[in-house]
């Protein structure tokens, strides 16, 4: 009866010590999903913006939006590529990329289209060498 009872506490405890170690693993990538998730959204917002009628009106604030998070790229992803040159500077270039285009977006949809081109190139080429 000892063996039983001492084999299901060791399965509780085992089980307990197993989710925490999971959870702790995982938190650590919720702020880079994060990022992830809300950069796309904002992209995609803007894809759709530059083929409405006032593309520029309805891209401003996903470009402003887009602006920031590129700033949270780098720090976001600090933990799980430490010290990483090539995927540093991939965040660079979406930085410098997502500032040209809120800093100049255009006069017309054509223009706008042209300026978020270097932003959709940037991510491409970071996802092609590091999402699997």
């Amino acid at each position: 009866m000892r063996l039983l009872i001492g084999l299901v506490i060791g399965f509780v405890l085992g089980g307990f010590v197993g989710v925490t170690a999971f959870k702790a693993l995982r938190a650590s990538t919720e702020l880079p999903r994060g990022v992830m998730q809300t950069t796309a959204y904002h992209f995609g917002e803007l894809r759709e913006a530059a083929k409405a009628s006032d593309c520029l009106g309805q891209a401003e604030p996903h470009l402003q939006a887009l602006a920031l998070l590129a700033d949270d790229v780098h720090p976001s992803f600090a933990e799980l590529l430490p010290d990483d040159e090539i995927f540093n500077g991939y965040a660079a270039k979406l930085v410098t990329a997502t500032r040209n285009a809120r800093d100049n977006p255009g006069v017309d949809c054509k223009a706008l289209n042209e300026a978020i081109a270097p932003i959709r190139d940037a991510c491409q080429a970071c996802h092609r060498d590091y999402k699997s």
